[in-house]
């Protein structure tokens, strides 16, 4: 957890970048982030620099175009969430760059029938299977649940999927790859992408329709269906 001085220091910047109701928007998404954290018996939180993350990997192409970790703020999830037109107890959710595995916990405990991981980092894939397998024992329910170690690009999206999620975990013909794997994944089937921190319009619209914003400020949430 963050550290009273880092939390002071943070609290300042943020008042002085986005006053005093962005400030009490932090707090709350912090408060959220305990109160999730502790009712999963998970640990999510934090913040890891891409050059960390790529020491034990030492590959440049993740170095260029990889994305530091930060967990998708629980605020967000609950949005998301409710905003997608699917029966969850039936459904499959995809997270690409899942990071410590806060989105597939959470989606579990929504009632996702299935939630499967890909995460390019070792030390990040192996503390998501610790978080799920906590999640498990505490609530003493089976969860189906998979964490696939590997580069997101190069991944084949199963055509059970019907949700896929991306808290912007990379760019450039990264995620130029992967946005065409989403699309032809939805060849055979209506598939949903809630995409946090989206780019630009003209690098997704060759690719999905924008259906809903969840949350238009920064930092922004899109529902998008794959056209």
């Amino acid at each position: 957890m963050i550290s009273i001085r880092k939390w002071t220091y943070s609290a300042i910047t943020i008042y002085r970048l986005n006053g005093f109701s962005g400030l009490v928007r932090a707090i709350w998404e912090k408060v959220n982030e305990y109160y999730y954290e502790i009712r999963f018996s998970i640990d999510t939180s934090g913040r890891i620099e891409i050059k960390d993350l790529n020491k034990s990997i030492n590959s440049k192409v993740y170095a260029k175009y990889g994305i530091l970790y930060a967990g998708s703020q629980f605020e967000w999830l609950r949005k998301a969430m409710a905003s997608l037109p699917i029966e969850k107890k039936n459904a499959t959710l995809l997270d690409l760059g899942s990071g410590k595995g806060r989105v597939l916990c959470y989606a579990l405990q929504k009632g996702f029938k299935k939630v499967i991981g890909v995460e390019y980092s070792q030390e990040l894939s192996k503390i998501s299977v610790q978080n799920l397998e906590k999640l498990k024992e505490a609530k003493n329910i089976y969860f189906d649940w998979e964490i696939i170690c590997d580069d997101a690009s190069n991944y084949t999206i199963p055509s059970y999927v019907d949700v896929v999620w991306m808290f912007h975990p990379f760019t450039g013909p990264v995620l130029t790859k992967v946005l065409h794997n989403i699309k032809k994944a939805a060849e055979k089937k209506k598939l949903y992408v809630v995409f946090a921190n989206p780019p630009k319009d003209e690098i997704t619209s060759d690719y999905m329709a924008l259906v809903k914003k969840i949350r238009a400020d920064y930092p922004r949430v899109f529902l998008y269906e794959i056209v």
